[in-house]
């Protein structure tokens, strides 16, 4: 190859040229459709994470009913579910690890048969104290988040002075969450929002708890009732023996005060 004006340049030059060269500028992007790139994107998350919340919410409420229904079956029943929906649907892995568990369990067991303990005293009739403790814990949490929302509508700044609120956002918004939602499906928003004197967070935990526990009870008692009453013969024995149980188990229910004291108890022990 030859120059226009002068002696010709050899490919090696040509080379080196070339390295030399700036690379061409990218064309930069219009920051303002950046700007709307970005919103919609956090939108689709903020939305993701909310349907994400309600399904993991309805899953939690589905497994505390079906757990509590399973701790009404008797002895045979329970069994056969078991059998049924788990270890026959089982794969041969499955229950390798399944009898492997079984086996460790065994010799645990055989390595601590000498040693003994006193049993643990149920919060809830019915229930493991260390799964009441979990779901008082959670809705002490949630509580929270409550009481803040709570504190901003009962503020000073937010009354008018014949005393009526200023505005009714922070209700508002509490109200259509999906806590809020829960909390009024169980009839108790107004107390918790507006009653005097106000309840702290692990109070209205222990309340809430107190009321979904023993409506799930009160539901069983009064599903097993009608089923028994039109279940053929050899079932009706069975549903009555289920209602019985959680009849038995609403006799012996605390208030929603003493399970408070001690769940609170429980928290001062652990200290």
């Amino acid at each position: 190859m030859t120059h226009r004006d002068g002696p010709p340049i050899d490919d090696d030059i040509l080379r080196l040229i070339e390295s030399f060269r700036v690379p061409s500028t990218p064309s930069v992007r219009d920051p303002v459709a950046r700007r709307v790139e970005r919103r919609v994107a956090d939108r689709r998350g903020l939305g993701f994470t909310a349907r994400r919340r309600e399904d993991a919410e309805r899953n939690r409420q589905q497994r505390a009913f079906l757990l509590s229904y399973l701790r009404q079956l008797p002895d045979e029943t329970l069994w056969g579910w078991i059998d049924g929906f788990w270890l026959g649907y089982a794969t041969d892995a499955q229950l390798n690890a399944l009898i492997q568990a079984v086996h460790e369990s065994t010799q645990l067991a055989a390595r601590s048969r000498g040693r003994t303990r006193s049993r643990v005293e149920e919060i809830i009739p019915g229930e493991h104290p260390l799964s009441t403790r979990y779901e008082w814990d959670l809705l002490t949490e949630r509580f929270e988040d409550f009481g803040r929302a709570r504190q901003r509508h009962h503020a000073r700044t937010n009354r008018k002075r014949d005393g009526a609120p200023r505005s009714l956002a922070s209700r508002k918004a509490c109200l259509a969450s999906p806590f809020g939602q829960r909390v009024d499906r169980a009839g108790l928003f107004n107390e918790f929002f507006d009653a005097i004197p106000r309840l702290i967070p692990a109070e209205m935990a222990a309340r809430l708890l107190h009321h979904e526990r023993r409506g799930q009870l009160t539901d069983l008692e009064s599903y097993a009732r009608a089923e028994a009453a039109q279940a053929p013969s050899a079932e009706r024995k069975e549903m009555a023996t289920i209602a019985a149980r959680a009849r038995a188990r609403l006799r012996q229910f605390p208030t929603w005060k003493a399970l408070y004291r001690k769940l609170e108890r429980g928290v001062r022990m652990q200290r």
